[in-house]
């Protein structure tokens, strides 16, 4: 037992590992997509110049890597109650001072008037589980993100602490549940949450799209989609001889997907329902996430797998690590 440091993040009471140098430098690449992604608030439309993709997708990546690293790091720590209590109180007062700051110094600039049941959602992270506009971006815009994530590090627990059958029978029963439901909108008549008569009431009212971006039960499949891919990383390694062979082929199939997102986007915006679209337009990429977080995980050997990421290098000499850091805070 001590503190380890994987895929940069440092964590207190596990056992050592590995660290998982490869993923992040996949992750590095995610916080770009949501920093060109960003830039559209200032009129700067990135995605018309990478491939007319979602840029935004980058944050769906964070959700399914949190699954994966946190698995990892913290398989079999969770042997007692006291175990349980002090990751959460660990993950929760490293996510909320920052969140606290960045949440006071938006109400002090732009001096929004808003209702103390909004102010405690915010205040308490609980303002995705309200899953309106008005709510969700309330304060600091990425806030939502953050709700969600603790969400998952309150589910963490429990799940690794089940035996990997029943584990996978939660993962698979959430998964088709969600994805179920979200099917299942396809024949409805009429969106789940119509739109409000006016449309300055948008932000206060639940719409079929802001219930399928922010809702957490939904956005977990991400989260347990990573856990999945830890538990195959468990029982099944991808062979030396074939590491740099996979590492390709994921990339091919996530630049080949990247190509044709925005005309899979607009077959769903055609043939399916406003809460379906949306998801897949937000997270629908994520079993792909899933797989490239699988093949990209072989730590750097001498003499055995190598990867075809030169990032990793640079990873050790602390290149990334500022924008490393920059992107933890939104997972």
């Amino acid at each position: 037992m001590g503190t380890i440091v994987a895929n940069g993040l440092e964590l207190a009471g596990a056992i050592k590992r590995p660290q998982l140098h490869n993923l992040t430098a996949l992750r590095a690449f995610a916080a770009l997509s949501i920093f060109f992604h960003h830039l559209t608030t200032f009129g700067i439309d990135s995605a018309q110049s990478i491939l007319s993709t979602n840029l935004n997708l980058g944050v769906s990546f964070f959700f399914v890597l949190s699954g994966f690293v946190l698995s990892y790091s913290f398989d079999g720590e969770f042997q007692t109650p006291r175990d349980v209590r002090n990751f959460i109180f660990q993950r929760f007062f490293r996510l909320w001072p920052l969140h606290i700051l960045c949440a006071f110094l938006a109400a002090a600039s732009l001096w929004n008037r808003m209702s103390l049941v909004t102010a405690y959602l915010v205040t308490t992270l609980q303002n995705a589980w309200v899953p309106t506009y008005g709510t969700a971006y309330a304060y600091n815009g990425v806030s939502w993100s953050i709700s969600v994530e603790l969400f998952f590090y309150l589910a963490l627990p429990f799940i690794l602490s089940l035996r990997p059958r029943f584990m996978m029978l939660l993962i698979s029963g959430w998964t088709l549940a969600a994805l179920g439901l979200l099917a299942f909108t396809v024949v409805l008549p009429r969106p789940v949450f119509p739109l409000p008569s006016e449309q300055w009431w948008l932000d206060l009212y639940i719409t079929d799209e802001s219930f399928a971006q922010f809702f957490p039960p939904l956005r977990m499949v991400e989260f347990l989609s990573g856990m999945a891919a830890y538990q195959l990383f468990k029982r099944r390694r991808i062979p030396d001889a074939w590491v740099a062979f996979c590492q390709i082929a994921a990339i091919v199939c996530l630049v080949g997907y990247m190509r044709v997102h925005a005309v899979i986007v607009q077959f769903f915006a055609d043939h399916s329902s406003e809460m379906a679209h949306d998801a897949y337009r937000a997270y629908g990429m994520y079993p792909l996430f899933a797989i490239a977080i699988y093949v990209f995980w072989p730590p750097i050997r001498r003499g055995g797998a190598r990867s075809i990421l030169p990032a990793s290098r640079f990873l050790r000499r602390g290149q990334f690590r500022l924008l490393y850091d920059s992107s933890d805070r939104h997972t």
